[in-house]
């Protein structure tokens, strides 16, 4: 079954590349008819997420630490290109994470992936590390990249399918 969440884990970073790849720094701010979470949060999210995944796999967590704030649930999120990285730095955090989470996938115990979460604010949604990290590699991030989809339509960039 890891085989098969990495593969869908694999195909998401391909989504998230082609729905930002012609996309100028003033546009990954825009926040159109009210959709707050623009791409540079998005990614920026999903990159951080992917290193909490990590953690929970046993790894040190290597999102830089400047950034964190910016990119957790909850933090305020703004259309200034210059209060975040520029999008090839968060693609490539973004690809970054998922190179190390993947091969983790592949290495991961049953003991490892029925053992609770690590970080304790975790606890309240997922008992096991498997389904946290089934959660990230998969619900979470397609939510994020529909969102990035429907910001896409309400910015009116057109996007072929993939």
């Amino acid at each position: 079954m890891l085989e098969h969440l990495r593969f869908v884990y694999e195909f998401n970073l391909r989504h998230v590349r082609y729905f930002v790849e012609d996309l100028a720094p003033e546009q990954c701010v825009r926040q159109p008819n009210g959709l707050i979470n623009h791409p540079a949060w998005q990614i920026g999210h999903l990159a951080l997420a992917a290193d909490l995944a990590a953690f929970e796999l046993g790894a040190d967590q290597t999102f830089p630490p400047e950034w964190a704030e910016r990119f957790f649930p909850g933090a305020a999120i703004t259309a200034e290109v210059g209060d975040y990285p520029a999008m090839s730095e968060l693609v490539d955090q973004l690809a970054t994470q998922h190179e190390r989470v993947s091969p983790m996938l592949a290495t991961a115990t049953a003991t490892q992936l029925a053992a609770p979460c690590r970080m304790e604010m975790l606890h309240r949604r997922f008992s096991r590390v498997g389904d946290f990290i089934a959660y990230i590699t998969s619900a979470h991030e397609g939510v994020h990249i529909g969102q990035i989809a429907c910001w896409r339509r309400e910015m009116g960039i057109p996007l072929a399918d993939l």
